[in-house]
């Protein structure tokens, strides 16, 4: 059975297999009072830290009856329990041991960047490195130390620099866990699948799809805490990709009570992914210009829009003209009705 932890052993069969020819293995201190070190592969190829990073990331399937066991990678934005409740459906079991799994279930957190020694993260797959130091020992610290520490703001706070030896490592380093090895190297044989968590959850029967109703619903559900926490349980089922216009009119209403949902990863997952934020910040002509971006502009959606449009157009010197509005020749074809004919449209604006 595998450990339950990024620092896997660094297996020299896989670093062969991708032909890491620099590498150098590092220390990275887990714990300060145990005194527990894990072990990283680093390296000065962006090509090879880039190339495992997309094996871990490029679905190769989004079938979930090819797979039985899943292996969530460390640190997703999405709850451990919403994610079992969405496999199970699919009579998939979610395994801490990764060596049990045909898939992993991947995100787009588990790789990050870190500057000028601050606190490395011990759960973190891969890591890119600016400017650091490492000691080859530190005072004070009985247990033998087999690689060199890489030395963070963790290790400062107990055993200041001035008191230690250390020397620069590259200034662009790339650390790779055995983890992140052991998994792409599987995937790269074709021995385990990788399914996006939004795939996972795109699959749930649990999924519903915004209408009126529900949009009024939920922004009633802002004014309480009580009913916000039945909002930040309905906001995660909800399909971002149906109903764009409805999706807009949400975010105009939702998107200042943010804060009230800061804790919450499921509800923080959905907001990033259905772009909330940005959303409530366009007016209806932005809206339908990031729709049609977005290849998600239809007739019905077009017709949404419009009449906003129409009342945020605003034309001075009234008194001694009149206006003719129309819709550009390019978005005529979405007021077609189902017999191909226009909708009639007031061709004059009135105060």
């Amino acid at each position: 059975m595998a450990k339950k932890t990024v620092f896997q052993d660094i297996d020299p069969g896989t670093v062969s297999y991708f032909n890491i020819d620099d590498e150098r293995s590092y220390g990275i201190w887990i714990n300060s009072m145990c005194k527990e070190i894990g072990t990283v592969l680093g390296t000065e190829s962006e090509i090879i830290y880039d190339k495992i990073k997309d094996i871990l990331k490029d679905e190769t399937t989004n079938d979930l009856t090819l797979v039985k066991k899943a292996f969530v990678l460390p640190l997703c934005n999405v709850s451990a329990d919403r994610i079992k409740t969405a496999l199970k459906e699919h009579k998939i079991i979610v395994t801490n041991d990764y060596e049990q799994a045909d898939c992993i279930v991947t995100h787009n957190n588990y790789d990050e960047h870190f500057y000028n020694g601050e606190s490395l993260k011990t759960t973190q797959m891969m890591s890119k490195l600016n400017n650091y130091y490492f000691c080859n020992s530190i005072n004070a610290l009985s247990k033998t130390i087999k690689y060199p520490i890489l030395y963070d703001d963790r290790i400062k706070a107990n055993y200041p620099s001035y008191n230690q030896e250390t020397e620069s490592v590259p200034y662009d380093l790339y650390l790779i866990t055995g983890l992140a090895l052991e998994l792409a190297c599987k995937i790269d044989k074709g021995d385990m699948h990788v399914i996006d968590v939004e795939t996972v959850l795109g699959s749930s029967a649990n999924k519903q799809t915004l209408t009126p109703q529900l949009v009024a619903d939920l922004k009633a559900m802002m004014n309480g805490d009580d009913d916000r926490t039945v909002a930040a349980s309905i906001l995660p089922t909800i399909d971002f990709n149906k109903e764009p216009e409805l999706l807009w009119e949400l975010a105009g209403s939702i998107n200042y009570h943010s804060h009230h949902f800061n804790r919450n990863k499921d509800v923080q997952w959905w907001w990033e992914q259905a772009n909330i934020h940005d959303l409530s910040h366009m007016n209806a002509e932005d809206a339908i210009l990031h729709f049609e971006r977005k290849g998600v502009l239809n007739n019905k959606v077009f017709k949404y829009f419009e009449p906003i449009c129409r009342k945020e157009i605003s034309i001075s010197n009234r008194e001694m003209y009149t206006f003719t509005v129309q819709v550009k020749p390019e978005y005529r074809k979405l007021l077609r009705t189902k017999d191909n004919n226009y909708i009639k449209l007031p061709d004059e604006i009135t105060d």
